[in-house]
């Protein structure tokens, strides 16, 4: 069972740096996807819409096992700070490659929330946000 649970955090580690290797991918734009009202957390639900808007099917549980992982102060939402962690490789390269880039602020389509990435990043993201919440069950 540990073999397996090495296993999947090497899955997951390895979409993460493939995502982060996209030029126009940063952790601002994928925030924006989830926190649409602005307020500057999401809640489970939140992330589960976002998840559906972009294509990406997940049950409640699922996206609840998530929020548990990665709500670091137990308040029942994810904060931006906790959101871009979650999103963070291990890997100290990487991980300052993702630091470094702003966000672009374009418009949020409403139609394709994912739309703020170019269609490669968007699709590198959807497998990022699949492979992670798939391990957390």
């Amino acid at each position: 069972m540990l073999s397996e649970q090495v296993n999947l955090d090497k899955h997951v580690e390895m979409a993460k740096n493939s995502t982060v290797t996209r030029p126009d991918f940063n952790t601002h734009d994928a925030w924006r996807i989830f926190d649409i009202d602005n307020i500057g957390s999401v809640t489970a639900l939140d992330l589960q819409h976002g998840l559906q808007d972009m294509g990406v099917h997940v049950t409640t549980d699922d996206c609840n096992l998530f929020m548990q992982r990665h709500d670091k102060d137990r308040d029942g939402r994810l904060d931006y700070r906790e959101f871009a962690a979650a999103l963070t490789p291990g890997d100290p390269y990487y991980a300052q490659m993702l630091a470094r880039r702003p966000g672009s602020h374009r418009r949020i389509n409403v139609y394709r929330k994912d739309d703020v990435f170019a269609y490669s990043t968007g699709q590198s993201f959807k497998d990022l946000m699949r492979t992670m919440i798939s391990t957390e069950g």
